[in-house]
């Protein structure tokens, strides 16, 4: 199967993006083909992504964040690579990893922030290093999981 994305698509992926506090340099970074899906990715601070939930969402989104731990909110938006439509019902789980510390696994929680279908949870991004995300999508028709990885460069003092 061939993907092609429209610059309508193209459009609608960086208005979503936009829409979650990403910058236009950032989206690409965080930007992947995998299977039917165009994945973006945004690594934020819990500060950021606690900022952009409305009203009491935020202390009870994930579970609510153990602010002893967790430093860092992975959310990822999906679409389907052909039609461009926001895809809100599959099942999405993170490995984030680094060389010598302990891979940090969770299941990505459905969420409706900013008005359209994402999944998140909260990661503990203390060392300034670079951490590996493993993503792994399953939607209800697909034989077995896509996957994509991102590399993002964790440094002190940089805000998401």
């Amino acid at each position: 199967m061939k993907t092609v994305i429209s610059r309508a698509m193209a459009s609608s992926l960086l208005a979503a993006l936009l829409a979650l506090g990403a910058t236009p340099a950032r989206a690409e970074e965080f930007y992947r083909l995998a299977g039917r899906y165009a994945i973006f990715a945004v690594v934020e601070s819990v500060d950021r992504a606690l900022a952009q939930a409305p009203g009491r969402e935020a202390a009870r989104m994930h579970g609510g964040p153990d602010f002893r731990h967790i430093t860092h909110h992975v959310r990822v938006v999906l679409f389907d690579a052909s039609s461009g439509e926001r895809i809100g019902d599959a099942r999405v789980s993170a490995k984030v990893s680094a060389a010598g510390l302990d891979p940090q696994q969770r299941r990505l929680d459905p969420m409706g922030l900013k008005g359209g279908a994402s999944y998140g949870a909260y990661f503990t991004l203390r060392n300034e290093t670079t951490y590996r995300i493993e993503l792994a999508i399953a939607g209800r028709d697909d034989p077995r999981p896509a996957s994509a990885v991102f590399e993002y460069a964790h440094r002190f003092g940089m805000l998401n």
